[in-house]
């Protein structure tokens, strides 16, 4: 599961007694299809229930271990919540990322009545990915069942009180991290008001990262979205990112991601169903995930 996109399906046989660790950078829900599985962390193991549904949180440490009396089959989704920078905020992804993470570790165990489950259950192992009406309405019962965690986002994303923290808080509720990766320090200072030098202690207060460092990842997963979704130059793909010159760009990206953009252009190249629907979508940016 080390080559995820935005979203990936996944479909796993474990063979009688084998373990298959979930340790990652991903959310997953993952059901059990057939067999006996526990899932086990931090020492202790617990009953799947056939047809229920495990959740594990990005950075979670588990395992699941299948019996000794035969084989296993586990599907799901798993989800990298970065990816998903079109649809979230920065606020969002980042509180989904870290303290509602923390609430689910190191997983939770869902029936086979649950919704998620039986959303899952109607998953094909044979397509790459579900239809976009089933992947959103995955989302969207996923998102609910995070609801409670979620509401504390306005208090929680940004840590302290006072007037400028709380209009960074709204702006960056506002906008995605495509848009931001469009703007300069001095233009979000104008948004709240203050000066570039406090808008950026304030920054760096709420996502542990300089504006300008989260700026150029920012743009670093736009080129990666605009790389894999459309047939734009690389030149074009560096001006429209917000890079000032392909050299730049190269030498940037490189040092990123270790690859130039070409070659990860031809690593993931999107499938045209994956296209279609990032048509519609925000971008989603494709890029490994970063701490903030």
């Amino acid at each position: 599961m080390n080559e995820l996109t935005h979203l990936a399906l996944f479909e796993r046989t474990l063979l009688s007694g084998a373990e298959w660790s979930l340790d990652g950078p991903a959310w997953v829900v993952a059901r059990l299809e057939e067999g006996i599985v526990y899932a086990q962390a931090d020492g202790a193991h617990q009953d799947v229930p056939l047809g229920g549904v495990i959740v594990k949180p990005a950075d979670g440490r588990m395992s699941l271990l299948a019996s000794v009396l035969g084989r296993a089959v586990v599907r799901g989704l798993a989800v990298r919540i970065p990816y998903l920078s079109g649809l979230l905020t920065p606020a969002e992804c980042h509180h989904l990322e870290a303290r509602v993470a923390r609430e689910f570790r190191p997983y939770r165990l869902l029936p086979a009545d649950h919704p998620l489950a039986l959303l899952v259950a109607r998953f094909q192992p044979a397509e790459a990915l579900p239809p976009v009406r089933e992947r959103l309405a995955f989302l969207q019962t996923l998102v609910e069942l995070l609801g409670p965690e979620l509401t504390a986002l306005p208090a929680a994303a940004v840590v302290g009180a006072g007037e400028v923290k709380a209009r960074l808080r709204r702006f960056l509720e506002r906008h995605s991290a495509c848009e931001l990766a469009e703007l300069s320090l001095a233009d979000v200072a104008t948004h709240l008001r203050c000066s570039p030098r406090h808008a950026s202690r304030l920054f760096h207060e709420t996502f542990g990262s300089s504006f300008r460092a989260y700026s150029l990842e920012a743009r670093l997963k736009k080129a990666c979205q605009l790389l894999t979704t459309t047939r734009s130059k690389v030149l074009d793909v560096a001006l429209q990112s917000g890079h000032g010159s392909l050299a730049g760009f190269n030498f940037l990206f490189k040092k990123r991601f270790g690859i130039t953009p070409s070659v990860w252009r031809a690593r993931h190249a999107a499938a045209p169903s994956v296209q279609a629907v990032r048509s519609r979508a925000a971008a989603v940016a494709r890029a490994p995930r970063v701490r903030l």
